[in-house]
């Protein structure tokens, strides 16, 4: 095969960039343990034992989130390295809105709800500034992650405009929610499926080689 043809080869030039590339993953890497290792103590009288409750799976969908994107971040940098520092800049961003989503649990719904649009307009951003360093087809990208973006929005206007239901958090430990109501339940049902839909489409653009 022509290496010339072959778009993710390091010339010599790129092995600088390539060595601060390593240096930003390993630093998100060992941030994202940190996040996960330290609240899962935290939270860990309200998923042992085991209950299906409310509770549980904001939890879960937060974790989902956290771990879905580490996995995600790892093969799309392990093809697309860094070239420059802005994508690590919103790395370090996309972690403290981690760290606020997992934490947000013991807040407020709705705090936890408008984290996903946070997160996901900085996916938009982070999947644009791949574009520019190594080209392909952005709107193969924008196709899922623009719809999913903006179904996160409408979800949050719903629960702050029209949802008359309020969920109240009780801090004691393990952790409760009172007033949960079928709506809650849906919105979460909603929350799962545009987290791994999200995932799944992504793979999917970069195993096809289109993303």
């Amino acid at each position: 095969m022509n290496d010339a043809s072959n778009p993710n080869k390091i010339e010599h030039g790129d092995r600088g960039d390539k060595t601060r590339s390593d240096i930003y993953v390993i630093s998100i890497q060992i941030l994202f343990s940190v996040i996960i290792g330290v609240s899962i103590i935290d939270y860990h009288t309200t998923l042992v034992p085991f209950n299906a409750n409310f509770e549980t799976f904001t939890i879960v969908a937060a974790y989902s989130t956290v771990l879905m994107s580490l996995v995600g971040y790892s093969i799309a940098i392990k093809k697309q390295y860094h070239k420059n520092v802005w994508r690590f800049v919103l790395d370090v961003i996309l972690l403290y809105l981690y760290f606020q989503l997992v934490y947000s649990l013991q807040e407020d719904f709705i705090y936890f709800l408008f984290m996903f649009p946070f997160i996901y307009g900085i996916y938009l951003i982070w999947q644009y500034l791949e574009y520019k360093e190594w080209g392909g087809s952005l709107r193969s990208k924008f196709s899922y992650s623009i719809p999913i973006f903006a179904i996160f929005v409408i979800v949050c206007l719903y629960e702050v405009f029209f949802n008359t239901n309020r969920i109240v958090i009780d801090n004691s430990n393990p952790l409760q929610y009172q007033s949960v109501t079928i709506v809650e339940w849906i919105i979460m049902c909603i929350v799962f499926a545009l987290v791994f839909g999200f995932r799944v489409l992504s793979w999917k653009a970069k195993q096809s080689g289109i993303s």
